[in-house]
């Protein structure tokens, strides 16, 4: 079941991961990292900043706070020291949110409009939950 202690556990999990890919990262030159490899959002730096601001996204989305400005495809740190506290940030923001729900939170639906198409959906709020750290997965092992 999708829940507050799969939540925490999965929050403690990403934070130790995008740890070590921004450790990692570190590691390339800015060159480099801004590369357009091909991918998906093209480089490293844009893929972290994706999911950077994809988070921010869904966590405004569950609690109902004013969805980010920025588009899901900026660029917004082209500095891999530079995103690192704000994503440190994040992931205890995450965590914090999540510490403060009961289980009867994931119970419930989610009305969003989505960045992607324009479409409006209503999903389960434990999907939604389960895309948001998948999210993460997938584009970390792009990377």
């Amino acid at each position: 079941m999708i829940g507050r202690d799969y939540c925490l556990q999965m929050c403690r999990y990403n934070r130790w991961m995008n740890g070590k890919v921004i450790d990692s990262s570190a590691k390339l030159s800015n060159d480099l990292l801004n590369l357009d490899q091909g991918a998906f959002f093209a480089s490293i730096m844009h893929t972290l900043n994706h999911l950077y601001i994809v988070d921010q996204l869904w966590l405004a989305r569950f609690s109902g706070a004013v969805e980010p400005e920025s588009k899901i495809d900026d660029l917004v740190y082209s500095d891999i020291e530079i995103l690192r506290q704000p994503r440190i940030e994040l992931d205890a923001e995450a965590e914090d949110f999540f510490s403060q729900c009961s289980n009867d939170w994931f119970e419930g639906e989610l009305e969003f409009t989505s960045q992607a198409d324009g479409l409006l959906y209503v999903v389960p709020k434990a999907l939604a939950v389960m895309h948001f750290f998948n999210h993460q997965v997938h584009h970390r092992g792009q990377v």
